[in-house]
């Protein structure tokens, strides 16, 4: 998974024997699997915010990805 794409990933965590999650993640999934679930409308603060970068090992092209949680961008300096 690309950097960018990694950072935009829908997230979750495990608490207290609940599973919060936002949209994206397979809620009937983890129901299925007998886990409490709150789920969340839309991408939360709650979730942290991170910021990555990646090279190509082929290429050395760098890019990267900001988290829209935490109002973050990712730009290439050459």
């Amino acid at each position: 998974m690309a950097a960018a794409e990694a950072v935009l990933a829908p997230r979750l965590h495990f608490e207290a024997g609940v599973v919060y999650a936002e949209p994206g993640v397979p809620l009937d999934e983890l129901r299925g699997l007998g886990h409490r679930v709150a789920p969340f409308r839309a991408r939360n603060l709650f979730f942290g915010g991170v910021q990555a970068v990646e090279r190509d090992p082929d290429t050395g092209v760098l890019s990267g990805g900001g988290d829209p949680r935490r109002g973050g961008a990712a730009i290439t300096v050459e």
